[in-house]
């Protein structure tokens, strides 16, 4: 099984606080404060007070401190802001004045800021902390576009045989979707949201009898797509055909390896030339292109070189984590990456890349292809609107019409429907029905987290094969916290 991780926005590590402020900190210890009633709890960072403590911190203000940074959050009403020094002063004016504008305005004045720059700063951080939750008075219940993704799976069939295929290796002859199967399902997800971004996957997609027929539908429909593929079916021809979609946003290709040797212990001997003549005709052809690697301990020391061979050609890399799914053939378990190796080794790339190419271009690229996916998953997107996306916003369509919760939530006991036989509205009512879908506050673990309300626990596929429900984080926990801790110190600092 492959999970989608994310290339973190930045080479920094969460900042150690100073000595100043370590020693601060120490002098406040646990202390709680007052401000016009309202508690304000004072811990180190990294601490789970929600474990550590019987007392209900959800309903306080906690404050961790970064060197110059202020991470106050308050996970009954899911607010989490990152604050400079003035403007966390600032704040406590806001929160002690019920949100009153006028009030953080004097206050501005009064540190011997002009008029109009006060005015401008208070009109600044009172959008910043509404924005942010810090006005509510309990959680939101935000709605999320339907149909936002699909995963269009038109076959099963492939010709490699990875053995950690989400898909799995089973059942993979005479499993193609007709081409008017196709229009079918695809008809009926315009319905509901003629946006919607389709996944055109398998198996292999290009091994479909009648694949660029497909392609021709879903751009007869007007919709945008996208394709995964291993690669080894593209060629200077079909890279060609391709150009001609106005509706495809990138093509999406693995590749394990930066070498034959390294590529092919997954993908099968053979494969690394069919792979890279593939991506050649790619780029050549100047069509929007990521790399996906599947991160495990033999080709994680290539991450950098595939990474640089992307990025060199204007592409992107989408690297995904081998973990283990029921489904998934026979998997490599022995060889997986722990939790503290994939950080690392994202932190590496990361690094490497923004050195390379420059910040600069670097966040070009990184806006440029996260533009181009909804945000419908909480591995690979930093907001989940308190929920996970699937069996909503985010769903995979199989060849035969069953649909699943998303790509990585199969099996015969997550079939929510089948689209050749209904629409979509019963199929989201058989969901309500069933109650797959879990708010992140829902899982105690995470109602008490700072990131409650960007996280949604992490993969939830990830949470139900590994702990028999979707009310559980899942066990990239550590990971995901970090990852979310560096992109709000990250965006505190460009802010």
């Amino acid at each position: 099984m492959t999970s989608p991780l994310v290339v973190l926005q930045s080479d920094s590590k969460p900042r150690q606080p100073s000595a100043r402020g370590k020693e601060a900190r120490r002098a406040r210890g646990t202390e709680t404060a007052r401000i016009e009633n309202r508690r304000i709890r004072l811990h180190p960072p990294g601490e789970k007070p929600w474990e550590a403590r019987g007392d209900n911190h959800r309903d306080k203000i906690n404050v961790e401190v970064y060197d110059d940074t202020y991470v106050v959050f308050k996970p009954a009403v899911g607010a989490l802001s990152a604050l400079a020094p003035g403007d966390y002063v600032a704040f406590h004016v806001f929160i002690a004045s019920d949100g009153d504008v006028e009030a953080l305005e004097r206050h501005f004045r009064q540190t011997g800021e002009p008029e109009k720059l006060a005015k401008a700063n208070a009109k600044r951080l009172a959008k910043k902390l509404v924005d942010d939750g810090w006005t509510r008075t309990e959680l939101p219940d935000p709605p999320m576009e339907p149909l936002m993704a699909a995963y269009f799976t038109i076959t099963r069939w492939c010709n490699l045989g990875c053995p950690y295929c989400f898909q799995g290796l089973n059942d993979r002859v005479n499993t193609e979707m007709t081409l008017e199967q196709a229009r079918l399902a695809l008809e009926r997800i315009k319905a509901v949201n003629p946006g919607c971004q389709i996944v055109v996957t398998g198996g292999e997609p290009f091994g479909h009898r009648r694949i660029f027929e497909i392609f021709d539908l879903i751009e007869e429909l007007g919709l945008r797509f996208v394709i995964l593929t291993n690669g080894t079916f593209i060629d200077e021809e079909v890279a060609r055909r391709l150009t001609g979609y106005a509706g495809l946003e990138y093509v999406q290709i693995s590749l394990d390896g930066a070498t034959p040797e390294t590529h092919e212990m997954t993908r099968g001997k053979g494969h690394f030339a069919k792979v890279m003549e593939g991506i050649r005709s790619v780029i050549a052809h100047k069509l929007t292109f990521k790399l996906a690697p599947t991160l495990h301990e033999g080709n994680v020391h290539e991450l950098r070189a595939i990474a640089e061979l992307a990025l060199d050609n204007g592409g992107w890399i989408s690297p995904n984590e081998l973990k283990e799914l029921p489904h998934a053939g026979l998997n490599y378990e022995h060889i997986s990456l722990s939790n503290e190796s994939l950080l690392e080794a994202l932190r590496d790339v990361n690094k490497y890349l923004i050195d390379r190419f420059g910040l600069a271009r670097f966040t070009e690229l990184s806006r440029q292809y996260s533009r181009n996916d909804p945000e419908v998953c909480s591995v690979t997107h930093p907001n989940s609107r308190f929920i996970c996306a699937m069996a909503h916003s985010l769903v995979d369509v199989d060849w035969n019409g069953d649909v699943y919760p998303c790509h990585l939530s199969k099996g015969p006991e997550l079939v929510i429907g089948n689209v050749f036989e209904e629409d979509f509205d019963a199929i989201f009512a058989r969901v309500e029905e069933r109650g797959l879908r879990v708010k992140s506050h829902e899982i105690e673990a995470c109602s008490g987290c700072k990131f409650v309300s960007t996280c949604a626990g992490g993969c939830r596929a990830g949470a139900y094969f590994n702990y028999g429900t979707f009310q559980h984080q899942d066990e990239l926990c550590d990971l995901s916290n970090t990852a979310h801790l560096r992109r709000l110190l990250v965006g505190a600092r460009v802010s």
